[in-house]
């Protein structure tokens, strides 16, 4: 977020507060809003320092809060969805289907790069089967079609020349937006932000 320094939050905090069984929690894939309602239900949210992933201890019980953790939570509001064209959304949360902006490309990648200015990133839904591999890096931008049905989700963290070459080997890569003329669908299923009131910075 702009003017906020970046701290890792706790996966395994959100994974042990989600209802969802404890065999489907390493199986069976999350989305931003069920992130949301986690954290907004609960009104708290470990750093990553405070509570480490570890396959080993993904269960049912979701933790209690210790006294020396971090509440990356703290004094954060969901804002109201404010409808605009081609988005859809509800409290905290709003996305842009790329299908919408068929024909005007242009406009749902400006919308991306304002989004990253306003918020540092942007998550991405796309489908990453049978795409993303070992070899899968930021040494070219890559030209992908997208699929009708995303099954993974993503952070745009840049555009244009932003990765360097030191993050080209730390899971960062560059995909083409417009993607090639012949697919049916975008690689960049839907593009998404949350909405949220943060505390004033001191």
């Amino acid at each position: 977020m702009k003017g906020y320094d970046h701290v890792s939050s706790s996966a395994l905090y959100v994974a042990n507060c989600s209802e969802k069984d404890v065999k489907e929690k390493c199986t069976v894939g999350s989305n931003p809003l069920e992130f949301l309602n986690i954290v907004n239900g609960k009104k708290f949210l470990p750093s990553e320092a405070n509570l480490q992933y570890s396959y080993a201890k993904v269960s049912d019980d979701c933790p209690k809060p210790k006294s020396n953790w971090v509440n990356l939570w703290t004094g954060i509001k969901l804002l109201d969805y404010v409808p605009t064209p081609n988005s859809v959304g509800t409290k905290g949360y709003t996305a842009y289907e790329s299908e919408k902006f068929k024909g005007n490309m242009d406009s749902f990648i400006k919308k991306v790069k304002s989004e990253i200015k306003n918020k540092g990133s942007v998550i991405a839904y796309v489908n990453a089967e049978d795409v993303m591999g070992f070899d899968f890096n930021g040494k070219k931008v890559h030209n992908l079609c997208g699929d009708g049905v995303p099954n993974h989700a993503v952070n745009i963290v840049g555009y244009s020349n932003y990765i360097n070459a030191n993050g080209e080997n730390e899971g960062n890569f560059k995909v083409d937006m417009y993607t090639p003329a012949e697919c049916k669908n975008n690689f960049v299923h839907t593009a998404a932000v949350f909405n949220l009131d943060f505390p004033i910075v001191d």
